[in-house]
């Protein structure tokens, strides 16, 4: 794989470096220009969605894989966000891509709790 072959290389070329993260872009920026909105554009998105469902405060992290003008979402919770009485993942992870399929930009959700 080649993310790591990279991961490998730089930690033993560079003794300091404890940890990389590399990234592969499935497109070719170069080809074809963005039609997806910048990261920041993106990030406000999802909170404008999402006012009525409390638990979405509680998300640590979002991640997104921009493709082919759209984008897949990944929402990071605390996993006493799933363990708290009368919580349900399954009920927030549908909540949320509900709410999320009313903008065309979104594609996927994906939900973990960790």
């Amino acid at each position: 794989m080649i993310s790591v072959l990279v991961e490998q290389r730089l930690k033993r070329e560079i003794p300091e470096m404890t940890d990389v993260t590399v990234h592969i872009d499935p497109e070719n920026d170069e080809a074809k220009p963005s039609c997806s909105p910048l990261h920041a554009e993106a990030l406000a998105r999802p909170a404008s969605l999402w006012p009525s469902i409390p638990a979405a405060n509680e998300r640590q992290r979002i991640l997104f894989h921009y493709l082919g003008c759209r984008i897949d979402v990944e929402v990071c919770f605390p996993m006493t966000a799933c363990l708290r009485d009368g919580s349900d993942p399954e009920a927030l992870r549908d909540e949320l891509a509900a709410a999320m399929r009313e903008d065309s930009v979104f594609r996927e959700l994906r939900v973990y709790f960790g």
